[in-house]
């Protein structure tokens, strides 16, 4: 990252590779830091404040700045490394952003890899849209609640989906011959007919997972000109299919 010109600044667990194990080793006191660095200005920092702190850095140097903090309810002056400065300063988008992941996730457990990586991009990619949204609408509303994440991710799921169906229609290019018409203008624009040729399985039969005794979905030679499905003609499976429609 470095040679690409992208700095950074973070933590790093002690076990990691590479990572200095003299420095991982090395006791320190409450306020005591020790640091290393290579050939390539990446920085290796341990510092010890509640716990041991681990750091690596190559967007700031190895020196330290006096703080003032409060310890048993008085003001101590502390020695705090730069890169310790400058993570503290920065990391509240990251925190933030997990937050607002924690809401609402689309994320589902699963044994593919792959797919924690799609969730991970598509939540933060509807975060990025949720901060411009709200950037781009202001003023906002007082009331929170019109304005919230949990009325975004609502909104966006109605336009996704809304009028969506799993249901496979079938083309009317493919058109079928016709034996003779039983009712026409049943429902306005269509007719039930007989068609010619061999059965078909029942489309509201089939998605309702009837079953015949052989376990096999029924057949009929009925069905919709006009949207060229079979449908049984008892059972008012016509008149279903059309009204979901």
């Amino acid at each position: 990252m470095h040679e690409a010109d992208t700095y950074f600044c973070g933590t790093i667990r002690p076990n990691r590779k590479y990572f200095p194990q003299a420095l991982a080793s090395k006791r320190l006191a409450k306020g005591e830091n020790c640091k290393l660095m290579n050939d390539r200005g990446v920085i290796a920092c341990k510092w010890h404040d509640k716990r041991d702190v681990y750091m690596v850095s190559t967007n700031c140097d190895g020196g330290d700045t006096e703080v003032n903090v409060q310890r048993q309810r008085q003001q101590v002056t502390m020695q705090v490394p730069n890169m310790i400065l400058l993570y503290n300063s920065h990391m509240g988008g990251v925190d933030h952003l997990d937050q607002y992941r924690s809401y609402y996730t689309v994320g589902r457990t699963g044994r593919r890899w792959w797919k924690y990586l799609f969730w991970s991009v598509m939540d933060i990619t509807i975060i990025n849209c949720y901060i411009l949204h709200t950037l781009l609408n202001k003023p906002l509303p007082r009331n929170r609640r019109l304005w919230s994440l949990k009325r975004f991710k609502t909104a966006l799921v109605h336009q996704l989906c809304d009028g969506f169906t799993s249901r496979v229609y079938r083309t009317c290019t493919d058109v079928r011959g016709v034996k003779e018409a039983v009712v026409r203008n049943l429902v306005p624009g269509h007719s039930l007919v007989a068609f010619a040729g061999r059965k078909r399985a029942c489309m509201m039969c089939r998605a309702g997972n009837k079953r015949r005794p052989d376990g096999k979905s029924p057949e009929t030679v009925y069905g919709c000109e006009t949207c060229q499905v079979n449908l049984c003609r008892v059972g008012n499976c016509f008149m279903k299919f059309h009204n979901k429609v």
